[in-house]
């Protein structure tokens, strides 16, 4: 037993860290530093598991009958890494400048954005090759281009 006043000497059981400043509670098996770092991955997993559960939600929401599915008509891609979401009015643009630019609308902030306002009207989903297709459609629409 210490010493009134003086910290009594552990082990951290994954490190074997002695040192008793090292550690923050009174009652810890582990030092600060590998407390600290077995936090950092368990928040890693959980935001990658949520960030996954986002997109997933959004999709099934706007896709065709509530299914992760490409919009587009005839098109099986049904892969969510395949899948974005399309601003039908093409206003994307405009909708990233009024939320504040960066990366605020794009991504899982975009859907944790659309989720928190009810998932409004006006996003489809499409397959990357279909949402590339509807730029270049657009663009060949406001000029005069022939092949």
């Amino acid at each position: 037993m210490p010493a009134k006043g003086q910290k009594q000497s552990r082990l951290c059981r994954v490190c074997g860290e002695t040192e008793p400043t090292k550690f923050q509670a009174r009652l810890a098996t582990l030092c600060g530093k590998c407390r600290q770092a077995r936090y950092k991955k368990s928040i890693e997993r959980c935001t990658i598991k949520t960030r996954a559960l986002e997109k997933a939600e959004a999709m099934a929401h706007y896709g065709p009958s509530g299914q992760v599915c490409c919009s587009w008509a005839g098109c099986q891609i049904s892969d969510i890494d395949m899948l974005v979401l399309d601003h039908i009015a093409d206003d994307g643009a405009a909708q990233r400048r009024a939320l504040g630019g960066g990366s605020r609308g794009k991504g899982h902030e975009l859907y944790r954005h659309l989720k928190r306002d009810g998932y409004p009207a006006g996003y489809q989903t499409l397959c990357c090759n279909h949402n590339h297709k509807k730029e270049l459609l657009r663009s060949r629409s406001h000029r005069k281009v022939t092949y």
